[in-house]
């Protein structure tokens, strides 16, 4: 498989959006408390981060994180969904481990991960890579339950 992660040029980041548009993720938003977010803007600098994943020379996998204050937010992946079972997990992991290893070459202290509660079988793989569980959000956002893992790096 001709599997390549790249970083998503500017002149790229519209077509990735259009990636996600085309799955379930519709837009990104942060979901931290105002007050956080304020502080977060004013003392430390933000640096958002797109990759695609291409095989044989098209997109079939997508990610956004952020990085603000040594913390790593991983926003979404998304793979495409008329892929092979086997195919899709392993374009997950792939775009996971590069997250991981951008958060640890940026010097990051801890990543985190929004998981919403329909989602919940994502948990057990992002426990299995080392994440803990810290506390479910009840009617958080859009009145969807979301569970908060972090991973100390």
């Amino acid at each position: 498989m001709g599997l390549k992660l790249d970083e998503v040029s500017s002149e790229e980041v519209a077509d990735v959006e259009a990636f996600f548009t085309q799955s379930s993720i519709r837009e990104f938003r942060e979901i931290f408390p105002v007050e956080m977010a304020d502080f977060a803007a004013e003392h430390f600098d933000k640096r958002e981060f797109f990759y695609a994943a291409r095989n044989n020379g098209e997109l079939v996998g997508a990610m956004h994180f952020s990085i603000q204050g040594g913390v790593g937010h991983l926003a979404a992946i998304q793979v495409k969904k008329d892929l092979p079972l086997n195919l899709r997990e392993r374009i997950r992991h792939k775009l996971f481990q590069k997250f991981i290893k951008t958060c640890n070459e940026k010097e990051c202290h801890l990543a985190l991960v929004w998981i919403p509660y329909q989602y919940r079988d994502a948990i057990a793989y992002y426990i299995k890579q080392g994440f803990k569980k810290e506390f479910t959000a009840r009617n958080f956002w859009y009145k969807n339950d979301f569970i908060l893992l972090t991973k100390e790096l």
